[in-house]
């Protein structure tokens, strides 16, 4: 080989390899692309995602490692990781928001008076005083360590992270872990947020009762009857799974339609309930109906329920 084949080989070798260490340092998470409902990109740095690596370059080395984890004492932080890419934060950093305002040291009535447009559950856990406030927002689950009514910790994780191990520290693999489903049924829903508007509307159309009888929601493309697999097959998993009562094994409730799907023991939708808030006497002139007693149509019978005056839910059952 020449001398000058020689220069030319190493030279390839050398920038190959630099190329290489400049791509080992190259953040995962790109600043300008990352979205989160938190501001750990800001505070930190990094954003949820960012290999380890990375992390204790921006960070500095953790005060304390364990499997999986790292402790960042100075900055009130601990990174969990799965396969040296983070997953998820917990932080008592008071400087770390969650949608701009959500912070260590808010009031639970601050939370619900200035976030009741968000679905916010609380989970109580075995200790007497200890609970969890918990949402998902922008494909994210956010987890709130509540002591004396206060939020005392912040975790921030990606939406494939189960509850019960924000919440608990049981991983997937656990044997006694909870499914995301086991803890919403366990769980009080303190603000939820149904979009009554476009129901209403619904109700008041002069095809509402058509599509009943034909065990159908205008503008909703799930009859009774629709299989489970089906379901998830088609519009994903539901957004909450509420406890079902008698013959229905649980509701799914889908955000996106605004309804709860009764699920029955073969695994089918056999319920429909639509919430709605509407004067009893403005449903009734819209369908020219003297009264709201139940009413069967072939396969199906329709049950409404009246508070205060108002009609606050119209429910489709399978016969």
């Amino acid at each position: 080989m020449t001398n000058r084949k020689v220069v030319l080989s190493f030279f390839c070798v050398m920038f190959l390899l630099s190329a290489c260490s400049l791509k080992l340092k190259t953040n995962e998470v790109k600043k300008e692309k990352y979205h989160s409902v938190g501001n750990e990109m800001k505070l930190f740095g990094f954003g949820i995602g960012e290999n380890m690596r990375n992390i204790d370059e921006i960070l500095g080395n953790p005060s304390e490692s364990k499997e999986n984890l790292d402790v960042f004492a100075d900055k009130k932080l601990v990174v969990h990781y799965a396969y040296n890419i983070s997953q998820y934060i917990e932080t008592t950093n008071p400087d770390y928001k969650v949608l701009g305002k959500i912070k260590v040291g808010m009031f639970k009535d601050q939370l619900l008076e200035q976030f009741y447009d968000l679905d916010l559950f609380e989970y109580k856990k075995k200790d007497p005083g200890n609970s969890v406030i918990f949402f998902n927002r922008d494909n994210q689950k956010v987890v709130l360590n509540m002591g004396e009514n206060q939020i005392t910790k912040i975790t921030v994780a990606n939406n494939t992270v189960s509850l019960d191990e924000l919440i608990n520290g049981k991983s997937v693999l656990d044997e006694e872990s909870k499914s995301d489903e086991e803890i919403l049924k366990s769980s009080e829903f303190l603000t939820f947020n149904l979009d009554l508007d476009v129901n209403n509307n619904k109700a008041l159309s002069n095809k509402f009762y058509d599509y009943l009888k034909l065990g159908l929601i205008e503008g909703v493309p799930i009859p009774i009857e629709t299989s489970k697999n089906d379901l998830t097959r088609r519009f994903g998993e539901p957004n909450y799974v509420f406890e079902g009562k008698n013959d229905i094994k649980a509701f799914f409730y889908y955000k996106q339609y605004s309804l709860y799907l009764g699920i029955d023991e073969t695994e089918k939708v056999r319920v429909i309930k639509m919430p709605v808030y509407l004067p009893i006497d403005t449903f009734k002139k819209a369908h020219d109906l003297k009264n709201l007693e139940p009413t069967e149509f072939g396969d199906f019978k329709i049950q409404y329920t009246i508070k205060d005056g108002n009609l606050t839910e119209i429910m489709m059952i399978k016969k």
